[in-house]
């Protein structure tokens, strides 16, 4: 696996972690936007699954520079997702809204290269959680 911690990294991981609960938010909103039919799949309140997001977002920044860490959470995740039938294509649009939840949140902040760092991080996840729901 390709280490992808850096230093700009956790610098546009502390602007993130300051606005966490905005960039959760948006993410759903992305998220449904784009794939109306899985919010029939979150039965919680929408501020509690924002706070559960918020908390798992907050989980990979701390984990970033620690891969074995990552992985461990990533397989975690993928049991509870395997068992809702997430597949590939939805995982690739949770990327993208996440992406588009930091850039909108971020703004200027949310350079290329800094997207690159988190895309890196968000791909180690989301390839974790895939290869793990396939078993």
């Amino acid at each position: 696996m390709v280490p992808v911690n850096d230093r700009l990294s956790q610098e546009s991981f502390q602007q993130a972690f300051a606005q966490k609960a905005r960039i959760a938010a948006r993410f759903y909103e992305r998220l449904f936007e784009q794939t109306p039919e899985l919010q029939s799949l979150f039965h919680n309140d929408q501020r509690h699954q924002q706070e559960m997001f918020a908390s798992l977002l907050v989980t990979v920044m701390r984990t970033f520079d620690k891969p074995d860490a990552l992985i461990a959470m990533a397989q975690r995740l993928s049991r509870a997702h395997k068992g809702y039938g997430v597949t590939p294509e939805q995982y690739a649009k949770a990327e993208g809204a996440l992406i588009g939840a930091l850039r909108d949140v971020l703004q200027e902040k949310f350079t290329p290269t800094v997207e690159e760092a988190w895309r890196r991080a968000i791909q180690v996840l989301i390839t974790c959680m895939a290869d793990r729901g396939a078993d």
